[in-house]
């Protein structure tokens, strides 16, 4: 039963919490040198772009290696469980591979829920978020913030800035609150 630091494709992979640049270099090491690979990147993708392709490209080596290359069915699904949870610690904020950090580059910090109606984020969705470990987290409950919302902070509101209102007269007015309490009330905090 191998280790995943024993595998061929981990040959020359930094250690876990390794710097950002050198999860860089081995992505682009891995993508340049894997006996299985092709061109990833060329003289037609931007420049700007190459790093991004070498990350995917090397998050997607390892998916197929330890898939494919182990010989074995139960040892490839073993080491297919070890790189989800991987990729769990990575979400939980914890040390991460090589491959996953220089994919994300930075571990988010702050949230902002997909656009809906007020129901869209509840109580269990501002605890997920606390536990995944951001720092905050902004709802599409219209709002300002208030001093209590330190308190609820993966709960915060927003001010909407849509094609509604866009104009400068009517951003001072939702900034200064007024239209946001009359709609939620006079209440300064809607965090439940």
């Amino acid at each position: 039963m191998l280790r995943p630091h024993e595998l061929q494709i981990a040959e020359h992979a930094p250690a876990a919490g390794c710097s950002l640049e050198e999860a860089q270099q081995y992505t682009r090491w891995l993508a340049t040198h894997h006996y299985e690979n092709f061109h990833v990147v060329s003289f037609l993708l931007p420049k700007g772009l190459h790093q991004d392709f070498y990350n995917v490209y090397s998050f997607c080596r390892w998916s197929d290696d330890l898939g494919d290359e182990m010989g074995d069915k139960s040892e490839s699904l073993r080491l297919l469980g070890w790189w989800r949870g991987e990729l769990h610690k990575m979400y939980a904020g914890e040390a991460v591979h090589p491959v996953l950090e220089a994919a994300l580059g930075i571990r988010p910090e702050h949230l902002a829920y997909p656009v809906g109606d007020a129901t869209s984020a509840g109580p269990r969705e501002f605890r997920i978020a606390a536990e995944l470990g951001f720092k905050t987290a902004t709802t599409t409950r219209p709002g300002v913030l208030f001093k209590a919302h330190r308190e609820h902070l993966t709960a915060l509101p927003r001010i909407s800035v849509n094609g509604e209102f866009q104009q400068q007269r009517y951003m001072k007015v939702l900034m200064s609150g007024a239209g946001t309490a009359l709609l939620n009330r006079f209440r300064r905090v809607n965090a439940a």
